[in-house]
């Protein structure tokens, strides 16, 4: 299918791929059919587990799925068939085109440009390519430890950097919201470029509400609220320049983000099924009916 879209000159995508978190991932969505439940029957019966229960719970009902002679360990084929039932899958679809779904979830805009200056580095990109980035939450950060071992953590969780637990209070100090804000823009404007560079036609997808940056910059982003910056309203001025003329150049879909839709969300609170079909619904009218 032919598409044009603001600095993308018309092309025919034979393959769509993408990149992202649990949002693009489609974390959650596959849990029902798995368990042969409605979504407010598994979404009860997680709720009674706890995470960590039920997590064992999902990844015994998907191992017993697996083919023995099979590799894949059942966290990878869990996140697959999330894939299916993800916005990106119904896209693709839709745009009738080759599907392929590199999201990862809790993961970080940063990592997100390491996987893809990698693929670049690789010669993964073909003609006929057209890649999606469902930007994430500013408030991740990925790091490298001494072993060489890629860490995605968020900001707010003190658990997610595992045996780096000991850095939290040192990073937590060095990113605050203003630090936050302006590593956002540079890691955006660098896939951007990169992704430019190469001739690689993209699009920017905000599967997180972003919004201008704010007056108050503790209000970016809830999970910001834990981080304490004072205010100074020399240096907002000039971030909300930047901030402004950096979304104003990347070719963001204008659709908002997916939890504007109604509908029951997943228990650990991911956009349901409904949403994301609705949601690739609306982007897919703006890539074929550019407004």
């Amino acid at each position: 299918m032919s598409i044009r879209y603001h600095n993308i000159e018309e092309c025919n995508i034979k393959r769509t791929i993408f990149y992202g978190c649990s949002n693009t991932a489609g974390s959650e969505l596959a849990d029902a059919d798995i368990f042969d439940m409605s979504l407010k029957e598994v979404n009860t019966l997680k709720m009674r587990y706890g995470r960590s229960n039920w997590n064992a719970q999902l990844y015994s009902k998907v191992y017993a799925m697996l083919d023995p002679r099979c590799s894949e360990s059942a966290n990878d084929r869990y996140v697959k068939l999330c894939n299916q039932y993800s916005y990106a899958k119904h896209l693709s679809d839709m745009l009738s085109t080759e599907y392929v779904n590199f999201a990862e979830p809790g993961t970080s805009q940063k990592k997100i440009l390491f996987n893809i200056l990698s693929d670049i580095a690789n010669g993964y990109y073909k003609d006929g390519d057209v890649v999606f980035i469902g930007a994430t939450s500013p408030v991740r950060d990925m790091i490298i430890d001494e072993e060489g071992n890629l860490h995605n953590f968020i900001m707010s969780h003190r658990h997610t950097l595992n045996k780096l637990e000991t850095l939290y209070d040192a990073l937590i100090q060095i990113n605050n919201e203003y630090q936050v804000a302006l590593n956002n823009m540079i890691i955006l404007r660098s896939i951007q470029t990169a992704l430019h560079q190469e001739n690689i036609p993209h699009i920017f997808i905000e599967t997180h509400p972003y919004i201008p940056y704010p007056d108050d910059p503790s209000s970016q982003h809830s999970n910001l609220k834990f981080l304490k910056t004072k205010t100074d309203i020399d240096l907002i001025k000039r971030l909300k320049t930047i901030y402004k003329d950096t979304f104003d150049r990347l070719n963001f879909v204008p659709v908002g983000s997916m939890y504007k839709y109604k509908g029951e969300r997943c228990a650990y609170g991911h956009a349901g099924i409904e949403a994301h079909k609705m949601f690739a619904t609306e982007i897919y009218d703006y890539l074929i009916k550019p407004k």
